[in-house]
């Protein structure tokens, strides 16, 4: 969120607008991403009324409007569960490529809670829909591996800067 208000400062600014900019485009984001899940699942129809429950929901709105990570979250956490619905049946490697960076990404807006909300959804789904062994696949490494590559730089740094400060605090 800090990177994206930082460009947001020398496109328009240092304001008010600026730094609220970005969450408002990521619950923008979330939004279509709720659609297109919402339609990928059940069609055209649910697709819009998830989009028009989303944009009503009064945490999703004031996410959009704060100046904090929350609407990076929501939109990470869809994108990765949409990346999962849209290639679960047949995985490829580059699908998951796609979940460990959506991943990484959410870890990076909002900490862990950027992979173990994503991470629970599929888990249980995989369970209940019979298909728990597609967590054993030996491709889940690229997952890993992307969420390490997006995430884990970034808490290195801190916790070297900080001397492990930032990291026993979080």
């Amino acid at each position: 969120l800090y990177w994206l208000q930082i460009a947001a400062y020398h496109l328009l600014g240092v304001s008010e607008f600026a730094a609220r900019l970005p969450s408002a485009l990521a619950a923008l984001g979330a939004l279509l991403l709720a659609y297109e899940l919402g339609r990928a699942l059940f069609g055209k129809a649910t697709g819009l009324l998830t989009g028009l429950i989303a944009a009503s929901t009064p945490i999703l709105c004031g996410a959009a409007r704060f100046a904090n990570p929350d609407a990076l979250l929501h939109f990470f956490t869809l994108l990765t569960l949409l990346i999962f619905w849209l290639g679960h049946r047949h995985p490829t490697r580059l699908w998951w490529i796609g979940l460990g960076a959506a991943t990484g990404m959410g870890t990076l807006a909002k900490g862990p809670v950027g992979l173990v909300l994503p991470a629970a959804v599929t888990f249980f789904f995989l369970v209940w829909d019979g298909r728990a062994r597609l967590l054993l696949d030996r491709r889940l490494g690229w997952a890993l591996l992307a969420w390490c590559l997006v995430a884990l730089p970034w808490y290195v740094w801190v916790g070297v800067d900080t001397k492990g400060a930032f990291l026993r605090g979080f």
